[in-house]
């Protein structure tokens, strides 16, 4: 972060010098209690001072003591909060002293409760609170136009709220323009992989009808293995059946025991005709001779 202006944490400054911010409290509280009459506030001064002086010397833990007990005495007195805010400030425990230096503007005091608003931006500067402290910077220049420390810590945090809002924005379009760029690669990524789907889908449907194919002609081979084993079996069949019936004429075609064959009988038939013709051609020799040595019949 950018430097504040000024700490408004300071030590107790002496009652002969204007005192910084966070004093007024505390000379307001010594000048107060100086005046009082009563013993009761004398006895709150005293621990004032112890407080001051301890807080000067950085013992803070002493100082908030000797504060806590001034507010034992005098629990009315708003300065109070304002030194105890200012030792929890010192201490950085930025809680507790946002409620002393908001119990601080109780008092009515519009001087002491604007530069609790002072106080209070200071802190909500170190909480990183920006909107918050700038917000209490407006209310402590509100009290007192002429607090020209305000007004540079209001500028101050206002151009950090700015360089932050334009910083953020850088940030948003950064974010959007990576959101679009991983929206576009998600696409890309999706566009991609229902190509390598859709490639694969394609591979597997030609794997499918390459493999209906081989089926099927697995399947026509087996048909035609069966046909073909059909065809010999049946042309065996018939060539045994050709076989068979030559085998049989065969055997019908023996004589049996005791019987004449067709060829035996042809062969007996040509025998007896040609012992027939034969006997025919004899006889007609017999009869020219007889006639030659005969008489001649006119």
């Amino acid at each position: 972060m950018f430097p504040l202006r000024r700490n408004n944490a300071p030590s107790p400054p002496a009652a002969a010098h204007m005192p910084m911010r966070p004093a007024v409290a505390f000379l307001l509280l010594a000048v107060f209690l100086l005046s009082a009459p009563d013993d009761s506030r004398g006895s709150a001064a005293g621990e004032v001072r112890r407080g001051n002086k301890a807080y000067r010397q950085e013992r803070y833990e002493e100082a908030l003591e000797a504060y806590r007990r001034a507010h034992l005495e005098e629990p009315d007195l708003s300065p109070l909060h304002f030194n105890i805010g200012n030792v929890h400030y010192r201490q950085e425990n930025w809680e507790e002293a946002l409620q002393e230096f908001e119990l601080a503007q109780s008092g009515g005091d519009s001087r002491l409760t604007a530069r609790a608003y002072y106080n209070m931006g200071n802190t909500l500067f170190r909480q990183q609170d920006l909107p918050a402290a700038a917000a209490a910077y407006k209310k402590s220049i509100e009290l007192d136009p002429a607090d020209m420390d305000a007004r540079y810590n209001l500028e101050l945090v206002l151009k950090m709220l700015e360089q932050q809002q334009q910083q953020d924005q850088s940030e948003q379009e950064q974010q959007e323009e990576s959101s679009q760029e991983k929206q576009q690669e998600n696409q890309q990524q999706s566009s991609s992989q229902q190509e390598q789907e859709q490639q694969q889908q394609k591979e597997e449907d030609k794997r499918r009808e390459q493999e209906e194919r081989e089926s099927q002609q697995e399947q026509q081979q087996e048909q035609q293995q069966e046909q073909q084993q059909e065809q010999q079996q049946e042309q065996q069949q018939q060539q045994q059946q050709q076989d068979e019936e030559p085998q049989e004429e065969k055997e019908a075609s023996q004589p049996k025991p005791g019987e004449m064959t067709p060829q035996d009988a042809a062969r007996l038939l040509n025998a007896i005709r040609e012992q027939e013709e034969k006997d025919q051609e004899e006889q007609r020799a017999a009869r020219v001779r007889e006639g030659r040595g005969g008489e001649f019949d006119w």
